[in-house]
């Protein structure tokens, strides 16, 4: 997303005169909705990169693999 959310990191977009300006929202989690090859080749590339790398987040599972990414 583009610009600041409200700590959840989500924005829409409205467009304002030819111009796409980000507003907050309470967006929560939302699933990587992959709809081309390149979106597909992103998701395979992030669970990768997340299993391996060495976060906080991988220290509290055993997971070596990742069903779903959110954002």
């Amino acid at each position: 997303m583009v610009g600041p959310g409200t700590g959840l990191g989500e924005a829409y977009l409205v467009n304002v005169n030819g111009a796409y300006e980000p507003y907050p929202c309470e967006g929560g989690h939302a699933d990587l909705a992959v709809q081309t090859e390149e979106d597909f080749k992103i998701l395979e590339f992030t669970k990768k990169y997340i299993v391996l790398s060495d976060n906080v987040e991988n220290s509290r599972t055993n997971e070596k693999e990742l069903n779903r990414v959110s954002t």
